[in-house]
């Protein structure tokens, strides 16, 4: 018997034809159009909001179709399209100032950058680096950039900066010489890992790899297109500031 794939419902109608000339019927219980004997599965709503979750966690996209019983071409482009809808803002919170002393008040930050590669491990220009700045009293993610580890990229990781951060931040940075030529002198400091002064956003990095499986060490969920590469991990970063913003406004 022939039954709605969606609401398993009998109460449907023809509606035409397919492009490949075959019968297409409609349910009127639900709307839902199909084929008969069609192998396309209705992925529900909760479902999907299952998977939106299931991209936040340490679980690679294969892991996600054998929890949710979906097809890998399915779940990639919607992968592809929830990483697009991540905002080139990151979801920041800017500190707020309460009187004329606030607005030259000093914001703490840190830059730290973590390796990760894409496609091919053995390639080394396969190799990209994630450059992060972190806003020491709130932990958000002030700006985000992949590339090589040149002053280009720093420069691009300067430039991503809100212009509040940027004018008013002093930043610890590692001994990375990239940050020499970007971040002026006297609000710049590098310092070694054993000082303490880049715990946090070094920490962000450890939380990056628990969480992001492309970017667990000697990982075989590696990223082998460089915009979901970036996209998942932007995706994580929007999300993480969601969570610890609400808790600084």
């Amino acid at each position: 018997m022939i039954k709605c794939p969606c609401c398993e419902s009998t109460n449907f109608v023809k509606n035409g034809f397919s492009p490949s000339g075959k019968q297409n019927r409609i349910c009127k219980d639900c709307d839902r159009q199909f084929l008969e004997n069609s192998q396309d599965r209705f992925i529900t709503e909760k479902e999907k909001n299952l998977v939106i979750s299931l991209l936040l966690e340490r679980i690679p996209l294969a892991g996600i179709c054998r929890v949710v019983k979906v097809c890998y071409n399915w779940l990639l482009n919607f992968a592809e399209e929830e990483y697009k809808k991540a905002p080139d803002h990151l979801n920041i919170v800017l500190p707020k100032s309460s009187n004329f002393l606030d607005e030259f008040k000093i914001e703490v930050c840190e830059g730290d950058e973590l390796w990760s590669f894409v496609g091919n491990r053995k390639d080394k220009n396969n190799v990209v680096w994630v450059w992060l700045i972190i806003h020491v009293e709130s932990r958000q993610i002030m700006s985000l950039y992949c590339g090589d580890r040149t002053a280009k990229s720093a420069k691009k990781l300067w430039d991503n900066l809100p212009e509040t951060i940027r004018n008013n931040g002093f930043f610890y940075t590692d001994y990375c010489k990239s940050y020499l030529r970007v971040i002026p002198d006297e609000r710049h400091e590098a310092v070694g890992k054993d000082s303490g002064l880049t715990n946090n956003v070094e920490g962000f990095n450890c939380i990056l790899r628990q969480r992001v499986s492309r970017l667990v060490r000697e990982t075989l969920s590696f990223s082998r297109k460089f915009s979901n590469h970036v996209g998942a991990i932007k995706y994580f970063i929007c999300h993480h500031n969601l969570t610890v913003n609400s808790s600084y406004t």
